[in-house]
């Protein structure tokens, strides 16, 4: 029996964004191996440690961050009524809607 199927490939790991503060490594779930991918901007209910928020958006490993960086503004401006035009991410630079 194959170990690699069971345990999962670890480079094909999900991340997630916290709509509320935006921030890509607070949050609660972080890390999760599907067998079925889900949709480019599947929103999860899961916590942040920074702001305390549940829902956060899905990097999937085959997305580029900031380009789901830009939706996740987009939803953050509907739903917290806010008006972020830009954002600085580490080692990815300025993201601009």
């Amino acid at each position: 029996m194959c170990w690699y199927n069971i345990n999962g490939n670890g480079n094909k790991a999900s991340k997630f964004i916290c709509l509320k503060c935006l921030s890509w490594r607070t949050t609660y779930t972080q890390d999760i191996q599907r067998r079925n991918q889900r949709e480019i901007d599947h929103i999860k209910t899961s916590g942040c440690i920074k702001c305390g928020d549940v829902d956060t958006m899905e990097v999937r490993y085959c997305d580029y961050l900031p380009d789901i960086m830009k939706m996740a503004i987009k939803r953050h401006n509907k739903d917290y009524n806010d008006n972020i035009k830009e954002i600085v991410i580490e080692h990815y630079g300025k993201i601009c809607i």
